[in-house]
């Protein structure tokens, strides 16, 4: 999903008002700050607060409003600093995970549990289910970021590197998981971070604290900067003068005391509706993803018309009729497959309990986006420009 920004320097959700129209694509991007809110509380509740508390002897709430308190501080900084701690901060956890994949393997109970049990076809599209939402709630983040690459980076060489990490990290940290639950499953569920300090071993249990913590001190960062960019492109559509640092500053540290009280007052049952949350939330974007990358790539073949964008009466107009007609019909074909513990679809017991409406969501409104809006996008004139200037100093 990437290779929009570096084209034209924008934002995702700025090229998708061409799909649906600028009103409908602006009420999408307002509700956008709500998911990474909650992201960053339930970070903040289950990342950070057990083992900070465990590695400095501080009560949990008074270590989650220290941590967003940091949080806040690297997203008023902003893109570069965020960029440089992320960089060291991704390099650290990728050793430390390296070294307990090693330390895994030497116990020797890996291979003694590698084929326990039957296959459940359920359990597995459950899985793969996770695991696609997983990959599919990082295209936001893409978009902040690959937005700010050099015009002429290649959509290729972005989606490759983009891909390659979020998958290899993603698919990593899962099979490990499932490796230490098979092995342990006691020890972990009854506190990952204790099993993870013991299985390091060698004094290191002060490392392995360390680095979880700011692990997710990284990704609470992104949650911050990016949902003052999703607000950014709601704003765009109705105000055109610029954003001064003031403005910025105080949205950030809003979003950051809303994150940290979601974080202290869901203590208790957080997980399981916030859990719930996203699975609903994923019957929502995962259309909209969908349609973003049918026009890309089928429709508008990677022509946009950039002052259009900004214009609600222009080429792209307010609504994309036909648009709101694919999303629509992949948002309610997806009910018959969904499994959450409000609503259970009709079919779902008939493939064992799994919930297979991603799948449905991500392939239906591609496809009927194609053939209804198939030769009726708009598309720039010969001698629009189809670039703006190149964002040089970003936020």
């Amino acid at each position: 999903m990437p290779p929009f920004s570096p084209a034209h320097s924008l934002p995702r959700r700025e090229p998708a008002r061409d799909r649906r129209g600028q009103a409908n694509e602006t009420v999408r991007s307002a509700c956008c700050p709500v998911p990474r809110l909650l992201i960053a509380g339930a970070r903040s509740t289950v990342g950070t607060a057990s083992p900070a508390s465990q590695w400095t002897g501080l009560p949990v709430n008074l270590t989650i409003v220290i941590i967003s308190v940091i949080c806040t501080l690297l997203a008023i900084v902003g893109y570069r600093l965020i960029h440089f701690v992320d960089r060291w901060i991704s390099l650290l956890s990728a050793l430390l995970f390296l070294y307990l994949t090693v330390q895994l393997l030497r116990t020797g109970q890996v291979g003694t549990h590698w084929s326990d049990g039957d296959l459940h076809w359920g359990t597995f599209l459950l899985v793969v289910s996770v695991a696609a939402t997983w990959q599919f709630t990082w295209g936001p983040y893409v978009a902040d970021y690959s937005r700010y690459l050099p015009r002429d980076t290649s959509t290729a060489s972005t989606f490759w590197w983009t891909y390659g990490g979020a998958v290899i990290g993603g698919t990593w940290i899962m099979c490990l998981g499932a490796a230490f639950v098979a092995v342990a499953q006691q020890a972990f569920e009854g506190g990952s971070t204790t099993y993870l300090v013991a299985l390091a071993g060698h004094g290191l249990g002060w490392l392995v604290l360390l680095i979880v913590i700011l692990g997710v001190i990284a990704v609470n960062v992104l949650n911050l900067y990016g949902a003052f960019m999703s607000s950014t492109t709601t704003l765009t559509a109705f105000w055109t003068k610029p954003l001064g640092q003031g403005t910025r500053i105080g949205y950030i540290v809003a979003a950051s005391t809303v994150g940290t009280i979601i974080a202290i007052l869901g203590r208790g049952n957080f997980l399981d509706n916030y859990s719930n949350f996203i699975l609903f939330l994923s019957y929502f974007l995962i259309p909209w993803s969908a349609i973003n990358l049918a026009d890309f790539y089928l429709v508008s073949r990677e022509r946009f018309d950039i002052p259009a964008l900004f214009d609600p009466d222009g080429g792209y107009g307010r609504f994309n009729v036909r648009a709101l007609i694919a999303y629509c019909i992949g948002i309610v074909l997806q009910l018959p497959f969904m499994n959450t513990s409000f609503y259970v679809g009709w079919l779902v017991d008939d493939i064992g309990g799994a919930d297979i409406a991603w799948i449905i969501g991500f392939i239906v409104p591609a496809l009927a986006f194609y053939l209804l809006l198939r030769g009726r996008a708009h598309l720039p004139p010969d001698d629009a420009a189809t670039t703006p200037a190149h964002p040089a100093h970003p936020a």
